[in-house]
């Protein structure tokens, strides 16, 4: 599968496993999918959880450069792990 995203100009990126609940509070998935996440406060007072979907962490990567419309699209894959605290079989 990997080989195949190489060829259609794919980049691999990879995002971290546990993450401030700040990210998908200003994507507002937190506000949608709080009770399916693993979610618990850190040292400090600081709420984290483990990744539930990877968009957020693609968005913050898109957004760290401009670029210009021959650029796109832009082409990201992950083959990631995410954590949700789901009832088995929903959906």
């Amino acid at each position: 599968m990997r080989n195949e995203c190489w060829k259609e100009g794919y980049q691999e990126v990879m995002s971290p496993q546990m993450l401030n609940a700040k990210i998908f509070d200003m994507s507002g998935h937190l506000a949608h999918y709080a009770d399916d996440m693993f979610l618990w406060e850190h040292d400090g007072g600081q709420r984290v959880g483990l990744k539930p979907m990877s968009c957020p962490c693609h968005c913050i990567m898109f957004g760290r450069k401009a670029y210009s419309y021959r650029e796109l699209p832009i082409r990201l894959s992950e083959f990631g792990v995410v954590h949700r605290n789901e009832c088995r079989g929903s959906l």
